[in-house]
């Protein structure tokens, strides 16, 4: 009788345990909450980056786009609402060879039935809303396009996209803005005058305003980015506005004043930027980033060159050069923004501009 009460008091300890063996096996579905990015902090917004797991599997149909997993949990008493968007990693466009398109997020999906996961329209074509009851956790599976092994991912509280969207807006139009009423105002002068300064100012100005255009997004999806993608239409802009800078300052100071072989290397020079600006655009390698080494070494060499002949009494010269010296720190502090010194400032660029 001791060995059969022994066994059934094992069998009842058994069934007893059962819910407990069934509820652990659902909990290993579920990301721990230890790691699981908690979607009721405070912060409007949320870098999910350095939480991100690649999943390791490529599509050879699709060679832009890269499967990843997040786990995401609510530790508050009431639901949550991220919108999730991608965003541009630090120093996406100083890449050896950048990108064909900007990073977007196409697809996501979840097995939990309790997560509701919705493409939200209202925030852009790419975004995705998120609604986490309380006191949950799942694993959120996600498909980008032109991202690298760590995307930059962001979840928003809704509020704050809405005031960031316009926020961004406001400051893009602005600074189009104002490029587009100089550049008008150049092209105007150039036409109404016959002098040679209003017309390299034009054209600089022209190429600043496509290059600010390309960066902002205007140029998305039209034929301008069809053959290498946006950051290789910023690159031939850039080269293009080099090579009038380079006229435009020969103007003001001519290079003869400084070397007497100077003007055969000026038009050497704006030969060999246009030429890498076409190489640019057609999508060659490290064109684009050399580009941007030239635009910031220009921009810095042409503020001493102009304070320089300012010095020796070149009038023109000695006008133009704060308004250079301010450039040169400008294009400076766009480069550190291109790679990522500022961290994650989505207005930063627009700032500068």
């Amino acid at each position: 009788m001791s060995i059969a009460s022994s066994l059934l008091r094992a069998f009842l300890a058994l069934l007893a345990a059962m819910p407990l063996l069934i509820a652990g096996g659902r909990a290993e579905d579920a990301p721990p909450q230890s790691t699981a990015v908690d979607f009721a902090v405070p912060p409007p917004v949320i870098d999910l980056g350095p939480s991100v797991l690649p999943r390791g599997a490529k599509d050879p149909a699709d060679p832009e786009g890269a499967w990843f997993t997040i786990a995401v949990q609510n530790r508050s008493s009431r639901p949550i609402a991220r919108v999730l968007t991608a965003a541009e990693p630090a120093a996406s466009a100083v890449s050896i060879e950048p990108k064909r398109g900007r990073p977007v997020l196409i697809e996501a999906a979840v097995a939990d039935e309790a997560i509701v996961l919705e493409r939200a329209i209202a925030f852009g074509a790419n975004a995705f809303r998120v609604l986490v009851p309380p006191g949950h956790a799942a694993t959120l599976a996600l498909h980008l396009e032109n991202v690298d092994e760590r995307p930059a991912l962001l979840a928003w509280t809704e509020p704050a996209l809405i005031a960031h969207n316009r926020q961004e807006g406001i400051l893009a139009g602005l600074v189009s803005g104002f490029l587009l009423a100089a550049a008008a105002f150049a092209a105007g002068a150039a036409i109404l005058t016959s002098r040679m300064f209003p017309r390299w100012a034009a054209l600089f100005l022209v190429g600043i305003l496509v290059a600010q255009l390309a960066a902002s997004g205007v140029f998305d999806g039209t034929p301008l980015v069809a053959l290498s993608g946006p950051y290789a239409l910023f690159a031939f802009a850039v080269a293009f506005a080099i090579a009038a800078g380079i006229r435009l300052v020969d103007y003001v100071a001519q290079f003869e004043a400084f070397r007497a072989q100077a003007a055969q290397w000026r038009n050497v020079a704006v030969a060999l930027m246009l030429a890498a600006g076409v190489a640019a655009l057609a999508g060659v390698p490290v064109v684009g980033l050399a580009i941007r080494l030239c635009a910031l070494i220009g921009a810095a060499a042409c503020a001493g060159y102009l304070a320089h002949c300012g010095r020796i009494g070149i009038a023109a010269a000695r006008r133009l050069a704060p308004a250079a010296t301010i450039f040169a720190l400008v294009t400076a502090a766009a480069a550190f923004n291109a790679l990522g010194l500022f961290g994650v400032n989505l207005v930063a660029s627009y700032a500068i501009g």
